[in-house]
């Protein structure tokens, strides 16, 4: 994962890039969702994507020149649900499924997940010590939440954890730490590899990706377009904006939705954070 100094996204440098915008043929975006698209909720469950973010994805995919790509670590059925109606493609489970619009389900092939039940049982005995938090379990992934829980001591058990998961997976399978989470997939899975896949598919000139994680420094890496993001932390992202707030501003602006009378693009944020 690059580490270098990403620009703030400061309102003269998103006019050059709608400018690009307005001049393409054909756009890509390609969105993560938790963190991007909406805040972290402290229940996982309850991040449901509120009428804003619908009606920003609406217009968007209204516009057949734009292709218009969920990528998350959440689950298909999620998806499906949240999205489902929607004339855009959603990549599930970090790049296991890939749904087009009026189409199936598509898993990458030939995955062993024979690892999973040890490393369910690890989750669990950390869930044991801390009952509000939670696993997660995918078809192709396992992830361990924690937000819910305060104090320091669960940090130490989260490093111990992601230690112990590290000693019984093959190398076939990553454990990475994200945002209160320890998630555990098979190696060959990213965000990035969806997304350098369905960007040759559309052949658009102008891709923009925005992501807040860990998972979406993938994607970042391969990007062909503008790269963006969100909050704190090192990054491959060409640019840095504040929050999801900041996220929604733009994209309605690219949606061609005109904003609350008084409100700059940034909705009054200032973004000071410093790489980690």
């Amino acid at each position: 994962m690059g580490g270098h100094r990403p620009e703030l996204l400061i309102e003269r440098q998103w006019a050059m890039l709608e400018q690009k915008a307005r001049e393409s043929e054909r756009r890509s975006f390609f969105l993560d969702y938790d963190g991007t698209l909406a805040p972290f909720q402290t229940d996982p469950a309850k991040a449901d994507p509120t009428a804003e973010v619908l009606l920003i994805l609406e217009r968007l995919c209204h516009n057949p020149a734009n292709q218009v790509v969920i990528v998350s670590g959440r689950d298909a059925m999620t998806l499906d649900r949240w999205f489902g109606t929607l004339r855009l493609t959603k990549v599930a489970e970090h790049g296991a499924f890939i749904s087009r619009f009026g189409e199936a389900w598509q898993a990458l092939p030939g995955i062993d997940l024979s690892w999973k039940e040890r490393v369910r049982s690890l989750m669990e005995d950390a869930v044991a010590l801390y009952p509000l938090s939670s696993v997660e379990e995918k078809e192709r992934c396992l992830v361990w939440h924690y937000r819910r829980v305060t104090g320091k001591s669960v940090d130490k058990t989260a490093h111990h954890l992601l230690q112990q998961i590290a000693r019984a997976i093959p190398q076939t399978v990553e454990v990475m730490a994200g945002k209160k989470i320890v998630e555990v997939k098979p190696a060959f899975i990213n965000k990035g590899t969806a997304l350098r896949m369905l960007a040759l598919e559309f052949c658009a000139d102008f891709v923009i990706t925005v992501g807040d994680d860990k998972t979406d420094e993938a994607m970042f890496e391969v990007s062909p377009g503008f790269t963006i993001k969100v909050g704190p932390g090192a990054t491959a992202a060409r640019y840095r904006i504040s929050g999801t707030r900041a996220v929604l501003q733009i994209l309605k602006r690219l949606a061609g939705i005109p904003p609350l009378a008084g409100m700059a693009l940034w909705n009054g944020q200032v973004d000071s954070h410093t790489d980690k």
